[in-house]
């Protein structure tokens, strides 16, 4: 019948190949849970061109800066952004930027930013930073704007 093996026939297992040797322990499994199907290399670990022979690098060099400034004419866009939508999520933000500047990318980054609140925390001229009661995120708000006026003034760090 279909599907069903014929009982003169077994299954092969590794000791049968004789001429298989077990894998080193040191190998990735190909197959199996994340081995190659695209999981990432996991947190804090290097990519294959930090790697040094095969090692973790000993002094890694940080690929962004610890804190940078926004260019003025970012500054000004922000506010346009913040003018034009009122205070909004920060995870709402890159779509509401990209919706009001489409021609230009919010690239915190490039900046020299690794955080894109750090790169707001950075510009007390222009937004303010809080958290509201029972939202998990941060809203940001224009700075002398009537929104942020009404919640009280003053940043959140």
């Amino acid at each position: 019948t279909r599907g069903q093996r014929c009982p003169t026939q077994r299954r092969t297992t590794m000791a049968d190949n004789a001429d298989s040797a077990p894998a080193p322990a040191g190998d990735a499994p190909t197959r199996g849970r994340g081995g190659g199907r695209g999981r990432g290399r996991g947190r804090g670990k290097p990519r294959k061109e930090e790697m040094i022979d095969g090692n973790e690098p000993s002094n890694p060099t940080p690929a962004v800066a610890a804190s940078g400034s926004a260019p003025p004419k970012i500054k000004e866009m922000l506010k346009n952004v913040l003018q034009s939508s009122g205070p909004i999520l920060q995870a709402k933000l890159n779509m509401t930027w990209r919706r009001v500047h489409p021609e230009v990318a919010l690239e915190y980054k490039t900046w020299g930013f690794e955080r894109l609140k750090s790169f707001l925390d950075s510009m007390p001229d222009v937004v303010e930073l809080k958290k509201e009661p029972g939202e998990r995120d941060w809203t940001i708000y224009l700075v002398g704007s009537a929104a942020t006026k009404a919640q009280g003034g003053g940043a959140a760090g």
